[in-house]
């Protein structure tokens, strides 16, 4: 093991090209005959060595050598680190003198050398998890378009190797000494970036990390509580230079193959007074024209301030006309006049002329009337915002509207006649487009949002962690991240639920408590409860009933969604609602018992507190929160170095 102390020492003096340093070593080398030799040979390649005693303490070791140095930046190595580039400190010195600039570090690699240890650290929500950017990847191979072959700002940096200027350093106070193994160096950078600078990355200064070397022996612990409890928010928040849609886990900047994702308002696509320009295809022949006149008029009365086109084939142009309804006709004959001669025009033709029939017009809704799916087609060839239709199973998933329509079944009798159905469609857009007036409607006869009080001091959120089956509950470190959040947002956070959903889950109780939330558990029967809810300004919940409440009171409602059974299907009805999901290739599942996935319910331990966050950011739009939420955003990138650096005098330590 002292051979990697050497070696650092001996790459210190040799391989380095910076000269002007002093290396300061701390000595926790015990006194006993063995090891004078050891002691001596480190005295000859050291400025000065600090003899340290007790139990090994990282923080307190490196802040006992800062009162000993001369120089102008503190350099904090550990002692089994090899130098691979020779100019490294120039690198590093480089962007330390660019201003705003706190703490500069260099690339870690594996012992081989071929491959990254470290390239910046990346907090992650979990407790205490952070990962090392780009570890186990190839040094050499750009990920990214590159990202990792340039400097970069990072949250922090692995302690192994940090430079810091020496003002700045004091001014903090030096290391936490609380946090004697691990977290120091991500508290330091995480207080370093509350004052207002940022830790940047070198990947040109290389340094080999034979990580643990020399002290293989300690213990470290998973989580320090005073780490977590200080920036267990932070955590929860994400990293802010880590973008949501990236893979969070593995740390080589891949965007993730299966991305959180809201879906809003489900079944709401917009509301009516939006919809300026319509367009209606309904291209067959007369008797299916006629029975689709009572859903033109319906439409009508629906969106009066609407301009509505109409596309028919030539035989019905004139119906079209003498019904009234409609503010353009065009003309398109997609079939033959005689039904049963079929289509005129076929494929890439049809498209073709139809285009030319619009001559570009966009419009912002689009609805195509005919049952059968051989005219569906057309509606991707029209410049819309919303695109609406009868859908058959899967085969059209990109409908932003549509009603199931079971096909033409031999020997089933149908139970609607054609008009009926065809009316069902525009009673679908009438649900998708509600009027300003109803589209946050309370469900209720008296709207329990007049119990809102107007003196709240804070915005409340409430929290309901809880649902009917464990497959659809958000993991309690989740919940407790979320709320430690919000509360740092400057918001009030309460959770509710029954007295035997705490009796169950007491952990996440106390977990959420922890995190500064109050305990409204059992405390309203449920009329009483929909009267509470409707006075926070957002909901958070599971897939259950309290969600459905919220929604159905009108206030903006969060519901972090399992792939257990359909998101749409059971998302807040509500034009504030949204659904948070995870895009797993498995869902929807059906499966009633968490046990039974074999993904280890990645579906909802993969969303992640800040993921849920922004959207009670968005439905909120509290003015206290949003300015905490944007507080740490990464700042513009980086410029590059400057072309000379000042000559420092430098300081090193190792720990032995």
């Amino acid at each position: 093991m002292r051979g990697r102390v050497f070696k650092c020492l001996e790459d210190l003096r040799q391989r380095t090209s910076y000269k002007a340093i002093e290396i300061i070593v701390l000595d926790h080398i015990d006194y006993s005959p063995e090891n004078l030799e050891d002691k001596n040979r480190i005295r000859s390649l050291a400025d000065i060595v600090v003899p340290v005693a007790g139990p090994f303490n990282w923080s307190r070791f490196n802040n006992m050598a800062t009162v000993l140095a001369k120089g102008d930046v503190f350099l904090f190595l550990n002692d089994d680190v090899e130098v691979v580039t020779e100019d490294w400190i120039e690198q590093l010195l480089g962007y330390l003198n660019l201003p705003n600039i706190g703490a500069v570090g260099p690339r870690l690699l594996l012992p081989s050398g071929r491959m990254v240890q470290s390239a910046g650290v990346s907090l992650m929500s979990q407790p205490g998890w952070a990962r090392n950017d780009f570890a186990f990847s190839a040094a050499d191979y750009a990920l990214g378009g590159g990202i990792n072959q340039v400097p970069r700002n990072c949250t922090s940096l692995l302690g192994a190797a940090i430079a810091v200027p020496r003002d700045l350093f004091i001014r903090m106070g030096g290391f936490e000494e609380g946090l004697a193994l691990t977290f120091n160096d991500l508290d330091f950078h995480m207080r370093l970036r509350d004052l207002g600078y940022q830790v940047v990355v070198v990947p040109q200064a290389e340094l080999i990390h034979h990580e643990k070397n020399s002290r293989a022996e300690l213990v470290e612990s998973e989580m320090e509580p005073l780490y977590w409890k200080r920036w267990q928010a932070r955590h929860g928040s994400g990293d802010a230079y880590w973008h949501p849609d990236l893979e969070r886990e593995s740390g080589l900047y891949k965007v993730d193959a299966e991305p959180v994702e809201p879906i809003w308002a489900a079944g709401i696509a917009g509301v009516r007074s939006d919809i300026r320009r319509m367009l209606l295809l309904r291209l067959d022949h007369v008797g299916d024209f006629i029975l689709t006149l009572p859903a033109f008029r319906q439409l009508r009365a629906a969106f009066p301030q609407a301009r509505i086109e109409v596309v028919v084939g030539a035989w019905n142009r004139d119906l079209a006309a003498q019904s009234g309804l409609f503010d353009h006709i065009h003309v398109f004959n997609l079939y033959a006049a005689r039904s049963s001669d079929g289509r005129a025009l076929l494929g890439d033709a049809a498209a073709e002329q139809f285009a030319g029939v619009l001559q570009g017009r966009s419009y912002d809704l689009a609805v195509d009337f005919r049952m059968d799916g051989d005219t569906r087609f057309l509606l991707k060839h029209v410049a819309a915002t919303t695109r609406a239709g009868y859908s058959q199973g899967v085969a059209y998933p990109w409908l932003d509207v549509s009603v199931e329509w079971e096909g033409n079944l031999p020997q089933w009798r149908k139970a609607a006649n054609g008009s009926i159905q065809l009316q069902r469609l525009v009673s679908a857009l009438e649900l998708a487009f509600p009027t300003a007036e109803t589209a946050s409607a309370s469900f209720w006869q008296d709207d329990p949002r007049v119990h809102r009080t107007s003196f709240k001091k804070l915005p409340l959120v409430v929290l309901h962690p809880f649902a009917g089956n464990e497959i659809k509950m958000w993991p309690a470190a989740h919940w407790a991240g979320l709320a430690a959040i919000l509360v740092e947002a400057g918001m009030t956070v309460e959770m509710i639920g029954t007295a035997a959903e705490e009796a169950a889950y007491p952990d996440l109780v106390q977990a959420l408590a922890a995190a500064g939330a109050r305990n409204r558990i059992g405390q309203f029967t449920l009329p009483q409860l929909v009267n509470y809810i409707a006075t926070a300004d957002c909901f958070v919940g599971s897939d259950s009933g309290p969600k459905h409440i919220a929604a159905s009171t009108g206030i903006p409602t969060v519901a972090v969604q399992s792939g257990f059974v359909d998101p749409v299907t059971w998302s807040p009805f509500n034009a504030l609602g949204v659904s948070v999901i995870r895009r797993v290739s498995c869902a929807p599942c059906y499966l009633d018992d968490v046990a039974l996935c074999r993904r280890n319910h990645e579906c909802m331990r993969k969303i992640f507190p800040a993921q849920v966050f922004r959207h009670v950011m968005a439905l909120t739009g509290a003015a206290m929160g949003m300015a905490a939420a944007h507080a740490h955003a990464p700042p513009p990138l980086i410029p590059p170095p400057v072309s000379a650096p000042r000559a420092l005098a430098r300081k090193s330590m190792g720990d032995d």
